[in-house]
């Protein structure tokens, strides 16, 4: 119990830490969802960071604060999701990290290990952006190669170096797709759920999944969803247990 006294008392100063901080999205709304937060007032703040998240300009400290004001809500699903939100715009952003682990273990649930399949899904621009680079360096080498003679040997190198740097670059890009940022992840905001064979509450079972874990949604029936969980089991949940991690 006192751990978890403890626990909180860290979240609430990594509050105060980014409150102050700067967002892209409008400053006069945004500093005045930071003073209801201060102020107790976390029914106000909420509305007023949903509504600059709904704008669509969003950025790792928005979806931050946010989290922390559901966690005051004690919305601990809706704070999970946020905080998931955060670090899918910002990997490295610690405090999201943190106050995610805090809850997950608060709530009984162990959190995500990371995997080198899962970084690499963390930054799914970069290896775009690689390969493309890669390219553009392996055509003038090649050009070089053809045109001037005299550098060649300096080419081989160059040619060396980026043609495989470019196959896996771009081979990365293909298996990660959009990554983290994927319109089709979504995560589960209720203690748990029942995922079903069919879409109904007499459907046989076929897992059940805890708070925060992810899956990948595939099409809607009424107030049910087939989703696919990470394991790559296929079922059907009832569409208010989830959310998707990239706001539409």
């Amino acid at each position: 119990m006192g751990k978890n006294v403890v626990n909180w008392l860290r979240i609430g100063w990594l509050v105060l830490f980014i409150a102050v901080t700067n967002s892209n999205a409008d400053p006069v709304l945004w500093n005045q969802a930071n003073q209801e937060f201060a102020a107790g007032k976390f029914d106000q703040a909420r509305a007023d960071y949903a509504q600059l998240a709904a704008t669509g300009n969003v950025s790792p400290e928005l979806f931050y604060n946010l989290g922390n004001t559901y966690l005051k809500l004690d919305d601990k699903g809706r704070a999970v999701l946020n905080f998931k939100r955060a670090l899918a715009l910002a990997p490295g952003f610690e405090p999201a990290k943190h106050n995610l682990n805090l809850v997950l273990q608060t709530a009984g649930v162990e959190p995500d290990e990371e995997t080198l399949a899962s970084w690499f899904a963390n930054y799914p621009d970069i290896w775009m952006l690689g390969g493309s680079i890669f390219f553009w360096v392996l055509a003038y080498a090649g050009y070089s190669w053809f045109v001037w003679p005299r550098f060649r040997p300096v080419s081989k190198i160059i040619l060396a170096v980026a043609i495989p740097c470019t196959v896996v670059c771009l081979a990365i890009a293909l298996f990660v797709g959009d990554g983290a940022r994927s319109p089709d992840l979504a995560v589960i905001i209720n203690p748990s759920v029942d995922v079903r064979y069919g879409p109904a509450n007499g459907s046989r079972v076929t897992v059940t999944l805890g708070l925060g874990e992810s899956v990948r949604l595939e099409s809607e029936r009424g107030a049910w969803t087939l989703c696919r969980t990470a394991a790559g089991i296929a079922g059907w949940l009832p569409s208010n247990a989830v959310e998707r991690l990239v706001p539409r």
